[in-house]
């Protein structure tokens, strides 16, 4: 008289666990969706590699540096259907989609109350995406009096710059992307990570196995 009772009670728990197992299973990847586009690497995608670094400082200085920088990441990206141009612009400093706006600042602006004594800043958000942690838009903030010479704004501008275009900093004293700069090209290896970064063409974004989406939960 009791087996029946018992096995229908062993049945629905093991469905609960069942249930319980796939909800986790979904949960798991909607977080994994949700907090990719932070631990990726971020980069611009494949459709909106054709950007303009539109320069804002309205300093001849900055406009040779950022025009340097310019060249020499088109450079190190050769292939990646990566492509940067250089226009000066003027107007507010707020981010522009798809385009890389640099603007000069004071020192005490740049170092935000830290004593880093910051030369350059770069800002990056990252787009809709849900698993490609693609760049939206990207602002650059560079010292607007500071006494820098040619080349060492050569340094920042390119250092800054690899920032917009997702590259972190390195340990490497030898590399542009050192954290207080190095020479005033990317080298070989600088080359390499920007490659590694836009060397495929993005796969169609999707949210979750379903495609869809709840608040920051893909499903």
């Amino acid at each position: 008289m009791t087996t029946r009772p018992l096995l229908y009670r062993g049945l629905r728990l093991a469905n609960a666990v069942l249930f319980l197992t796939a909800v986790g299973l979904i949960l798991d990847h909607s977080v994994a969706a949700a907090l990719s586009r932070i631990t990726g690497d971020p980069h611009w995608s494949t459709a909106g590699r054709t950007l303009v670094v539109a320069d804002k400082t309205g300093d001849p200085a900055w406009h040779q540096a950022n025009q340097f920088a310019v060249a020499v990441w088109n450079e190190a990206g050769a292939g990646t259907g990566l492509r940067l141009t250089w226009t000066a612009a003027t107007g507010s400093c707020d981010p522009e989609s798809d385009r890389i706006v640099v603007c000069g600042a004071s020192a005490d602006v740049l170092d935000d109350h830290l004593q880093l004594r910051r030369e350059g800043v770069t800002r990056i958000e990252l787009g809709d995406d849900h698993a490609q942690a693609h760049i939206a838009v990207a602002t650059v903030l560079v010292c607007a009096d500071c006494p820098l010479r040619a080349a060492r704004r050569r340094v920042v501008a390119t250092h800054e710059l690899g920032h917009a275009l997702g590259l972190p900093h390195t340990p490497r004293i030898g590399s542009v992307m050192y954290p207080t700069g190095g020479p005033e090209r990317p080298d070989a290896v600088d080359a390499a990570g920007l490659r590694s970064i836009y060397g495929h063409v993005d796969a169609v974004d999707r949210c979750g196995f379903f495609d869809a989406r709840v608040g920051p939960l893909c499903f």
